[in-house]
């Protein structure tokens, strides 16, 4: 298996990874959606301190990220009933 070894910064502190090269794009993605979102987070508030605006990012990423997984809706019995209809 190839790896590529690259260097990303987050929060002004570089970070060397190893990673499969067909990671790299998502990789340096979320790199830039990490530093945005500290940038953002610095301009809208009197924070300054990178481990706080860091924190604060994991934190919103983190939320949003168990925002998806939750289903849009409770599953009823009439919703339980027609896939069991559905199945047979």
């Amino acid at each position: 298996m190839d790896s590529l070894s690259i260097k990303v910064n987050i929060g002004g502190r570089v970070y060397p990874l190893t990673i499969d090269p067909k990671e790299e794009e998502s990789i340096r993605k979320a790199a830039e959606s990490i530093n945005a979102n500290v940038k953002e987070l610095q301009n809208n508030y009197a924070v300054r301190d990178t481990q706080d605006l860091l924190a604060m990012t994991a934190f919103e990423f983190a939320n949003q990220s168990l925002d998806q997984n939750q289903p849009s809706h409770t599953i009823t019995p009439e919703d339980q009933l027609l896939e069991k209809k559905l199945s047979e």
